[in-house]
């Protein structure tokens, strides 16, 4: 047995200032991942048990502190704000003979003698005991049983052999008290610290836990137990109890690891996707493997990740979680979609609609109007909410269907900014506005729209008119139509902000996201009755078609 406390008791204002101590038998060393190692298969560690009003009247307790509580007979430590109960699972009422004697005793009345079932017994009415205050992560090859406070959960965690696990806990709503006492105790620190006044132990480190005795089921069983007792079972990997009664075993925070569910990739995005898992309050991503600075989720079970890069295979991880911990992390791998050539179609993962492109000089266009969003009647009008509304031209449904949409200016861009259909935006955006296009792919500017017409023969001094002969190799009434572009532009009017429709199947109208001014905002006319392409002013209110353009 460690030759230090014998000393050190007598003093009792003590501090050992070396890495790791052993308590023992045998003499043997401390385990290297421990701080305190007390082995023993015949004898358990008695905490400092103290009444709840005891417990209540503790000044300042220290944030990790742990005590036994005799009015409840339960396992109780302080987080930092209020006492935390450990929840426990009633394991076995059997107790044996075997009571030994012989073991420490830390206490700061002389002449107090260990009880005969603990090898380490640690006892102070106003005074409680402190693990290391550390993380998992800061532990390098942990032992089984080993135990330390976790500063990032506030919440007792032990590995089992396999995995750190955290104790799961129910607060008490009892704040600690305030005030102070005299530091009055054993410390063992590297750093020669006095122990913390709320502490009669104090084991510090930020690499080393504590171990307590293990013992086996059958070993367990042949203790001559007292209430207060508490072991770690090697057979159950449980930290158990006897209250004067039964042998509790304190619950682990086990909770099951989500399942991947179905992801959606796009060219450089991936909606990722899990399952829900029962008692989960909640679930955790990240692109490493590393919970603490995961992303909190809440309750969903989506997870949209864009800026990635087309063609290429990411892998990421999702926790759930719950009052008591977390569970194993789940590995998540999707490929982004291969990097998209002009030509080729467009799928929507919002809907699952699926659009041809066209290369049409340096620029890729959609070659027919976008059709995304909830159909309303043309008496209702378009709102700044999270659904993408339109209108069908009569209120058909099908007509959506062949000639796309029809949106309101503030609808079409979703309300950046702060605008809306009588704002201007401030300041001006920079750089491409998807609005309510697919992602790689927005709205037109002014200018964007100036370039298609230029390029297939517009005449930019007449106002950007296309001169007629150009106009005809690209401008076609209906969906599907043929023409030496591949720009179908079908005809599908607008609805007027009064609620009319005009110029079905006789015009064609294409907003930009250029503002002129708060009501108002550039498009494009493209009439069939008299062949031409214009550029006007009209009101946001207005309802228009839209043709995206790949960024």
């Amino acid at each position: 047995m460690n030759r230090f406390y014998t000393a050190c008791l007598f003093f009792f204002i003590c501090t050992y200032s070396f890495a790791q101590v052993s308590i023992n038998h045998d003499n043997a060393p401390a385990d290297p991942a421990a701080a305190l190692d007390v082995q023993s298969s015949t004898q358990g560690i008695l905490l400092p048990r103290l009444t709840t009003s005891e417990r209540n009247v503790i000044p300042s307790p220290a944030t990790g502190l742990l005590i036994y509580n005799t009015t409840d007979n339960a396992l109780e430590f302080f987080d930092g704000s209020f006492w935390y109960q450990a929840s426990t699972t009633f394991v076995s009422s059997t107790t044996g003979t075997v009571n030994p004697g012989g073991g420490l005793s830390i206490n700061p009345e002389n002449g107090v003698p260990a009880d005969n079932s603990a090898l380490l017994d640690i006892n102070n009415s106003t005074r409680g005991i402190l693990l290391p205050r550390t993380t998992p992560v800061q532990v390098n090859s942990p032992v089984t049983g080993l135990i330390i406070y976790n500063t990032a959960t506030n919440r007792l965690n032990y590995f089992n052999g396999s995995a750190w696990t955290s104790v799961c806990a129910a607060s008490t709503d009892i704040p600690g008290a305030s005030g102070s006492q005299a530091s009055l105790g054993v410390a063992i620190n590297p750093s020669g610290e006095k122990p913390h006044e709320s502490a009669i132990l104090d084991v510090s480190s930020i690499d080393k836990g504590v171990l307590i005795p293990r013992l086996t089921n059958a070993q367990r069983d042949d203790l001559r137990a007292v209430a207060g007792l508490m072991i770690y079972n090697s057979s159950s990997n449980l930290i158990e109890y006897f209250n004067g009664a039964q042998w509790n075993g304190l619950n682990a925070a086990i909770i099951e690891t989500p399942a991947a569910g179905i992801h959606i990739p796009g060219e450089s995005q991936v909606i990722w996707s899990w399952t829900s898992v029962s008692g989960a309050l909640g679930y955790k991503w990240n692109v490493t493997n590393d919970y603490n600075s995961a992303e909190d989720m809440g309750t969903g079970t989506t997870r949209t990740e864009s800026g990635l890069i087309c063609g290429t295979s990411y892998m990421r991880y999702v926790w759930a979680y719950n009052n008591c911990g977390r569970s194993a992390a789940l590995v998540l791998t999707q490929s982004t979609n291969a990097c998209f050539v002009c030509g080729a179609a467009i799928h929507d993962l919002r809907d699952g609609q699926t659009y041809p492109s066209v290369q049409i000089g340096t620029q890729c266009w959609m070659a027919r109007n976008l059709n995304i969003g909830t159909e309303i009647s043309t008496t209702t009008s378009q709102e700044n909410n999270p659904v993408i509304e339109k209108y069908c031209y009569g209120d058909d449904p099908a007509n959506c269907d062949i000639y796309g949409g029809l949106y309101q200016w503030g609808e079409m861009v979703q309300y950046l900014n702060g605008s809306d259909n009588n704002t201007l935006w401030s300041p001006a955006p920079i750089g491409f506005i998807q609005g309510i296009c697919p992602a790689n792919w927005h709205i037109p500017g002014d200018d964007e729209w100036s370039e298609l017409v230029n390029y297939l023969g517009g005449d930019s001094v007449a106002g950007g008119k296309m001169k007629e002969t150009g106009f005809l190799h690209w401008m076609n009434p209906n969906e599907g139509a043929t023409n030496s572009s591949g720009f179908s532009a079908p005809g599908g009017g607008y609805r007027e902000t009064t609620g009319t429709f005009y110029f079905f199947k006789a015009s064609a109208y294409y907003w930009s996201y250029t503002q002129n001014s708060a009501a108002g905002a550039w498009y494009r006319y493209l009439g069939f009755l008299t062949p031409e392409a214009d550029r006007n002013l009209g009101y946001k209110t207005t309802a228009l078609s839209i043709r995206c353009l790949k960024d």
